[in-house]
C-alpha cells in the first residue's frame, strides 16, 4: 500500500489518475457519439428525401474543467433540407421519431438515448480500471 508524506501528495496523485480516467471517458464518449449517430443511418433508407449526412457532424466534446467534460450533439448548425429547420429540431426528431410541423424520418430511434447510456457505462468503466 503507497503511503503519502502529506495531504497535498495525495491529492497530486488522485488529480492525476482523475484526469487520465477522464480522458479515457472522454475518447469513449467520442466513439459512443459517433457509432450510435451512424447507428441512426443504419435504420433504413428514406423513400420521400435524400440523406446528407449532416448529423455526424454533430458528435462533439468539450473540456469544462481539469475533471470535468461535456459531451452532447452541437445543435448550432443550420440544417440544409426540406424547409430548412434548425438543427436542433432535427435532431430532436430523429432521435424522439418526431417534431411538430416536420414530416416523421427515416432511421433507428433513440440514438441519443443510447449514446447517453453508453458514455456513463464507459465512464464508470474508466474510473474504475485507473482506480482499481
Amino acid at each position: 500500500m503507497a503511503s503519502f508524506s502529506s495531504d497535498a501528495e495525495l491529492e497530486r496523485l488522485l488529480r492525476r489518475e482523475a484526469k487520465r480516467a477522464l480522458k479515457i471517458a472522454e475518447r469513449k464518449a467520442e466513439e459512443d457519439m459517433f457509432e450510435e449517430v451512424g447507428n441512426f443511418y443504419a435504420g433504413g433508407e428514406p423513400k420521400k428525401y435524400e440523406r446528407t449526412g449532416q448529423m455526424m457532424d454533430t458528435p462533439k466534446t468539450r473540456k469544462l474543467s481539469d475533471l470535468s467534460f461535456e459531451a452532447y450533439l452541437d445543435d448550432s448548425g443550420g440544417y440544409t433540407t426540406g424547409k430548412h429547420p434548425s438543427m436542433a429540431d432535427v435532431l430532436e426528431l430523429t432521435n424522439e421519431g418526431r417534431f411538430p410541423g416536420l414530416r416523421p424520418a427515416v432511421g433507428s430511434k433513440n440514438y441519443w438515448n443510447r449514446a447517453e447510456r453508453k458514455i456513463l457505462k464507459h465512464a464508470d468503466e474508466a474510473f474504475k480500471s485507473v482506480f482499481n
